[in-house]
């Protein structure tokens, strides 16, 4: 097992307060957002109102020439605005391509809650709320993974093929396919000789010195392969709580306390978190 990495020390107040922190930036991010999208609306409406009087203004300059030069800076409004509102859209992609992995991982976040209070018993159990709209097909990602490794494609596809093709306890083998998976996506992403030439790698003491551990080589994955440090962050932090939750699942298993929900819950968390990677990994331009 990997060696424990040692956290701080939060308090009730540390957490109610990244909660409280949390859902405020979401909070303003939604209202800028909301209002800025009624000034378009507002924009929209403008010109659908202003249509009927410029047709009309058009029939009347033909029959008088003064009412021309209204016209034509009309046009010429028009063109400026047009121009404008483009230039804007353009900044909007920006800020829309900035959102979706947020928003992805974000359901990381949501199935990771509900995996944790199953797995430890927390009580309420909470609801899985359904996955954003923008999350991208199986296929789409079976692809992304293929243009790392065909055999991560074909891992990827047996582990959903096992899970709703198989009656005999799909979620457990289906779960054990999901981690084997992982450990072959990240020894792509950190092959074993750069890892152990990295800062995150240290010798191991007793008769395995050479071995490299699971978090040194995401963290040499993440410094590699993600340029922005949010994302790392983020990526960092989920993949984290996946391999604890995963050690929990196993041990579960072990005392022969897996349930299908347990299992199911903790596997659709490790779909999430391993398409968070790939969607910053392709946004990143990483996948080759």
């Amino acid at each position: 097992m990997d060696e424990f990495f040692p956290y701080p020390e939060y308090s009730k107040e540390d957490l109610d307060k990244a909660f409280e922190e949390a859902f405020t930036a979401a909070e303003n991010l939604h209202k800028k957002l909301t209002s800025a999208s009624e000034d378009v609306g507002y924009i929209k409406n403008v010109f659908s109102h202003a249509k009927p009087t410029y047709d009309g203004l058009f029939i009347k300059a033909q029959m008088d020439p003064s009412i021309y030069p209204l016209l034509a800076s009309g046009i010429a409004f028009l063109k400026g605005m047009t121009d404008e509102l483009n230039w804007v859209s353009g900044m909007a992609d920006q800020v829309v391509g900035s959102i979706n992995p947020v928003c992805s991982s974000s359901e990381t976040f949501s199935n990771i809650s509900g995996s944790a209070g199953i797995l430890f018993d927390i009580g309420d159990k909470q609801q899985i709320i359904p996955p954003p709209p923008q999350r991208k097909s199986r296929d789409y990602y079976t692809n992304q993974l293929n243009a790392i490794d065909h055999t991560l494609a074909n891992t990827y596809e047996e582990v959903w093929q096992t899970y709703y093709g198989t009656s005999s306890e799909p979620h457990r083998s289906a779960l054990f396919m999901m981690r084997t998976l992982y450990d072959n996506f990240f020894a792509k992403l950190a092959p074993d000789d750069e890892v152990r030439n990295s800062p995150f790698w240290h010798r191991k003491e007793g008769e395995k010195p050479n071995q490299i551990h699971r978090r040194e080589r995401i963290a040499y994955a993440l410094e590699k392969n993600i340029k922005d440090s949010n994302r790392r962050t983020i990526l960092g932090a989920e993949t984290e709580q996946i391999i604890i939750l995963y050690e929990a699942a196993n041990t579960a298993h072990d005392r022969g306390s897996l349930d299908e929900e347990k299992a199911s819950r903790t596997l659709f968390s490790m779909d999430s978190t391993l398409k968070d990677w790939i969607d910053s990994l392709a946004n990143n331009d990483s996948l080759t």
